[in-house]
C-alpha cells in the first residue's frame, strides 16, 4: 500500500457539515483494484480544520463581495463613459452639420464674388476700347 501514498486525489463528501470528511485515494490504487477497501480514517477532519475552512470560506465570501462591489462601480463608470461618448458624438455630428452649412454658404458667396469680379473685369475691358 506504500506505492499508493505518492499520488493522491481529493474526494469531497459534502452531505452535511457535521459529516464532512476528506478522504484521499491514490488514482492508481483505485484503478488497479476497484474493490480495494476504503480507509475512512485516512484523514479525519478536526474541529480546527473546520474552523480554518470556515474562516477561508468567509474570507472568500468577503473578497467576492468586494470584487462584486468594485465590478459594479466599474460597470457604472463604463456606462457613464459610454453615455458621455455617445453625447459627444451627437454634438460632433451636429457641429459638423453646422460647419458644413457654413462652408457651403461661404463657398456660395465666394462663387458670387468670383462672378462679380469677372463681370467687373469684363466691364473694364469694354470701357478701355
Amino acid at each position: 500500500m506504500k506505492s499508493c501514498i505518492s499520488k493522491w486525489t481529493l474526494k469531497h463528501n459534502y452531505e452535511t457539515r457535521s459529516s464532512q470528511r476528506l478522504n484521499f485515494f491514490h488514482s492508481d490504487c483505485i484503478s488497479q483494484s476497484p474493490k480495494a477497501p476504503v480507509n475512512d480514517n485516512a484523514l479525519q477532519r478536526t474541529d480546527e480544520d473546520d474552523d480554518r475552512m470556515s474562516t477561508i470560506f468567509a474570507q472568500i465570501a468577503i473578497m467576492n463581495d468586494k470584487f462584486e462591489e468594485k465590478f459594479s462601480r466599474l460597470e457604472n463608470q463604463l456606462s457613464d463613459i459610454i453615455t458621455q461618448t455617445e453625447n459627444d458624438i451627437l454634438n460632433l455630428k451636429s457641429n459638423l452639420v453646422e460647419t458644413t452649412k457654413k462652408l457651403e454658404e461661404a463657398n456660395s458667396q465666394l462663387e458670387q464674388m468670383k462672378i462679380k469680379e469677372e463681370k467687373l473685369i469684363n466691364d473694364n475691358r469694354g470701357m478701355n476700347f
